[in-house]
């Protein structure tokens, strides 16, 4: 993992498993896949989507259900109203925060 990675990423895992899972019900595997088509720079381990949803359920962000599947049980995690509520708070969060350094970014260029 390149050290920008996991500087910009640490403390927004919560934020992108969100809102993959705003789109609907997941289990770790398929978030890792959804999460693929962003650029390498947020790449996840395994580990992560495996973790970061079950970590977030415990402050009642999401709930997870065993479903029966033709292979085997799997775990899946869905957004829950407090979830969907602390998204929206993190995504005006986000957009706050990059309009300001848009700003001074911007500032540095004249």
């Amino acid at each position: 993992m390149h050290p920008i990675d996991f500087v910009l990423r640490q403390g927004h895992s919560t934020t992108l498993v969100l809102a993959l899972l705003a789109d609907g019900e997941s289990h770790g595997y398929q978030l890792r896949k959804d999460w693929r088509p962003a650029p390498p720079l947020f790449s996840i381990s395994l580990w992560e989507s495996l973790s970061t949803p079950a970590t977030i359920g415990k402050q009642g962000l999401t709930h997870s259900q065993w479903k029966r599947l033709p292979f085997s049980p799997t775990k899946r995690y869905a957004i829950t109203p407090k979830g969907r509520a602390e998204l929206k708070k993190r995504q005006q969060a986000w957009q706050q925060f990059t309009a300001a350094t848009q700003l001074v970014l911007s500032g540095l260029e004249s």
